[in-house]
């Protein structure tokens, strides 16, 4: 075997989640992580094994939220409702605050409309989703310019 690590990806294309599970030179399972496809937002828990199967490392990509990526595009549903249906909106970008990398950031989720032309042609809004209560915080714009 060459010295190149080896992935396995499978994908839920349902809830829009992907798998990813990397392998060592080896051959042995040596991570397993979620990512979220719009946006590449990793969820749940990224898992790190040695040689032997042993968990090694759990990075926990959710801690301190309460609510779940999942919950967090529910409750933009609700709120954006009329914009949905006027623009035919079939999918939703994410993102989140990492409180791994940036421990003293609030869990807060961020979700974006997706998934037609027109709609992405004005300017996008950021839906703020506070990711311990699930309130809606609020829509920050941000511009863009086709010329």
């Amino acid at each position: 075997m060459g010295k190149e690590r080896l992935y396995n990806k499978q994908t839920n294309k349902q809830i829009k989640i992907e798998k990813w599970l990397r392998y060592n030179p080896e051959g042995y399972l040596s991570r397993v992580k979620f990512q979220y496809l719009n946006g590449n937002s990793n969820v749940y828990k990224e898992t790190h094994y040695d040689n032997q199967g042993n968990i090694t490392k759990i990075i926990d990509y959710e801690k301190g939220y309460n609510i779940c990526w999942a919950e967090a595009i529910a409750i933009v549903k609700k709120i954006a409702k009329k914009e949905i249906e006027k623009y035919e909106i079939t999918g939703f970008n994410l993102s989140h605050n990492n409180l791994n990398e940036f421990p003293n950031a609030k869990p807060e989720w961020q979700v974006t409309l997706d998934g037609n032309e027109e709609y992405e042609l004005k300017d996008v809004k950021v839906y703020r989703i506070d990711g311990v209560t699930g309130k809606f915080l609020r829509i920050t714009k941000i511009t863009t310019s086709y010329d």
